[in-house]
């Protein structure tokens, strides 16, 4: 007797996260959260309808590959909402409480986007380069009088985390030309553990724009991974920096 294949051609169906990741990839580019969490409800089985958007929700929140875009543009009113429109009583809530309870807290989602910048020998870096890396980024201009007043505490805060291998400041330049950046570069003494970078664009610039950032002088603290530890991190002149700094090193 022969042997027939199955209907179903021995394919495993898709999961939930790879179902989402196909629908997502045919849609355009996302404003907001609300449109997506629309169509699942559209496609998805009726009975599987509230899974999948809070997997939905879930990798967004946890800033999953594929998901960027869409984590992008989270914000506490959409993030909310998705959570109210699924219900107190969600079965599934599980699977988003704790990234959302941590956006909920801080106000920011668990690590930091990646984005490109412009070394002073015009080679492109990617933040993600530094991955294992503890690092301070500093946005200032040199047009900029408040962030030149900050430039002898950063040169400080260098000095004193001279020994630590595993740290790193980053500086991104908002200047109006490279040209300007690397003149007042020319006018700074020099680091090992500061790193220069300049973005095109300024505040309407990709990282401008991801960091949220409206006025300069800008500071982060990310831990190793670029996870978040401070969008909004003091000073360098601030005794507290450097015991967030510390702590940031002690963590794995």
């Amino acid at each position: 007797m022969a042997c027939s294949s199955s209907s179903s051609s021995g394919q495993a169906a898709p999961t939930v996260e790879q179902q989402l990741l196909q629908w997502a990839a045919a849609e355009a580019p996302p404003e907001g959260l609300m449109p997506f969490f629309e169509l699942i409800a559209e496609r998805a089985d009726s009975t599987e309808r509230q899974r999948y958007q809070s997997v939905y929700l879930g990798l967004v929140l946890n800033q999953a590959a594929g998901w960027e875009a869409y984590s992008r543009a989270v914000d506490p009113g959409s993030a909310a909402l998705l959570d109210y429109k699924l219900g107190k009583e969600n079965p599934h809530r599980h699977l988003y409480a704790d990234a959302l309870q941590h956006y909920y807290e801080t106000r920011q989602l668990r690590y930091a986007f990646d984005f490109t910048a412009i070394d002073t020998n015009g080679r492109e870096v990617r933040l993600s380069d530094l991955d294992d890396k503890v690092l301070y980024i500093d946005t200032w201009a040199s047009w900029c009088p408040p962030c030149m007043q900050q430039l002898p505490y950063l040169q400080q805060l260098a000095r004193d985390f001279a020994g630590e291998r595993d740290f790193l400041i980053v500086t991104i330049s908002f200047d109006r030309s490279q040209q300007a950046w690397l003149k007042a570069l020319s006018r700074q003494e020099s680091f090992p553990n500061i790193l220069p970078l300049y973005v095109e664009g300024g505040m309407d610039s990709d990282y401008g724009a991801l960091y949220a950032i409206s006025s300069i002088p800008s500071y982060a603290l990310l831990g190793r991974g670029r996870r978040v530890m401070d969008m909004s991190a003091p000073k360098p002149a601030e005794d507290s920096l450097r015991g967030m700094i510390k702590m940031a090193l002690s963590e794995e």
